[in-house]
């Protein structure tokens, strides 16, 4: 079966018309290209737009900000969880369960985590967000 497929001026697929039904519909967009059953699958990933007429593979790339984005939020998250694995030595410490000695190094860690944690937070590049260690 082939398809009608509709497509903006971006060439973006915006809707498919199965071939046996063509006479059904009265509203067709003037924009639109044939394609084959494995083009319409291929069309349906969201990775293909037509370009110059024809269909053509064309993967999503995430902007900078968005892979930026996406960087963050994943350190952060390591970060937060890295915390909360140690809170129990804060309690502990706190309660008077562990003495200064035996709480140092968890008091270290947490203080390098939550510098690491405000320096990515307000990072604006990869590389700034990247050469944060913890």
């Amino acid at each position: 079966m082939n398809y009608l497929a509709a497509y903006d001026t971006d060439g973006k697929y915006m809707g498919f018309y199965p071939s046996d039904m063509f006479d059904l519909y009265t509203d067709i967009p003037v924009t639109n290209i044939e394609l084959t059953e494995e083009q319409h699958q291929e069309a349906m990933t969201g990775n293909y737009k037509v370009v110059d007429g024809a269909h053509t593979y064309n993967p999503y790339v995430p902007t900078t900000e968005e892979t930026v984005g996406l960087t963050k939020s994943t350190k952060l998250a390591e970060i937060k969880a890295k915390l909360s694995a140690t809170d129990y030595k804060c309690l502990k410490f706190v309660d008077g369960e562990l003495t200064e000695a035996e709480y140092y190094e968890t008091k270290a860690l947490r203080s390098t985590l939550r510098e690491a944690y405000n320096t990515i937070k307000d990072a604006k590049t990869i590389d700034e967000i990247n050469a944060v260690n913890y």
